[in-house]
This record gives structure tokens, C-alpha cells and sequence, in this order.
């Protein structure tokens, strides 16, 4: 995984992606045929990004629940938000065998959104979550 802020300017993006060391990572993760990633409910993920308080009621106001390779995810499993991130998209996974892994009863809402836009091959999860999602 390419860990880099999510409030990177368009400028820095740009450079960032041209650069040769994250351009030969990019292609190798790219080139896999198995990925494992997580899901992350919307309101946590965004705190842990730092993200601005307006993104944060964005995020309350159009009801986010769920998030994954840096998008948000309404209960309906609808897309209501991307951040620009470097790394893998959702249409990376076309073709790959994907294993998500989410635990904690607080997780059930993200996973369950999650899985309607992109369902995964694998959920490796824990018995508090998979209760609720039982309940669902």
C-alpha cells in the first residue's frame, strides 16, 4: 500500500504519480490478481484523514456509511464521493480475486454498503459484525 496525504494539490498528485519509484509500484499493484483491502466506516476513515469539518458534514448530509479505496459509499451502495488517492481504484478490481476485511459490530452498515456497489469474493470478518449483519 502507497501511503500519501489525501489533500495532496493537483500539482503534487500529478508529480507524485510521474514519479519512477511510484510509477513501478503502481504497476505492481496493479498487476495482481488477489487483493485484500478493508472497509472502513465513512465518518472514521474521513477523521483519520484529517479531513476539513466541510467534507465531514458533506459526508453527514448525504448519509456516507461506508468507505474503500478512497471512496465514500452511501446504505444504498452508491458512490456519493472519491478522494484522490494513489494506489488501487475500484476498477482495478475487475478481474481479481478481492478479499475485504472489516470487524466490529460498528461495521455492519459500511460493509453491507460496500458490498452493493462491489461485492467481494472473501469477507473476513468477526463474530460481533457478522451478528449484525445477520440481523440485516
Amino acid at each position: 500500500m502507497l501511503h500519501v496525504p489525501d489533500q495532496l494539490s493537483e500539482e503534487a498528485y500529478h508529480s507524485l504519480v510521474l514519479e519512477p519509484s511510484v510509477k513501478d509500484i503502481l504497476e505492481l499493484i496493479t498487476s495482481t490478481s488477489i487483493v485484500m483491502h478493508g472497509i472502513g466506516d465513512a465518518k472514521s476513515m474521513a477523521a483519520r484523514r484529517d479531513s476539513a469539518q466541510p467534507f465531514i458534514e458533506t459526508l453527514k448530509r448525504e448519509q456516507a456509511v461506508a468507505e474503500a479505496f478512497g471512496y465514500y459509499f452511501n446504505s444504498g451502495g452508491e458512490i456519493i464521493h472519491k478522494q484522490r488517492t494513489i494506489g488501487l481504484q475500484l476498477n482495478d478490481l475487475e478481474g481479481k480475486h478481492v478479499i475485504s476485511v472489516a470487524g466490529g459490530h460498528t461495521k455492519a452498515n459500511a460493509i453491507l454498503a460496500y458490498m452493493k456497489n462491489r461485492p467481494s469474493d472473501v469477507l473476513v470478518t468477526d463474530e460481533a459484525a457478522a451478528k449484525q449483519l445477520l440481523i440485516h
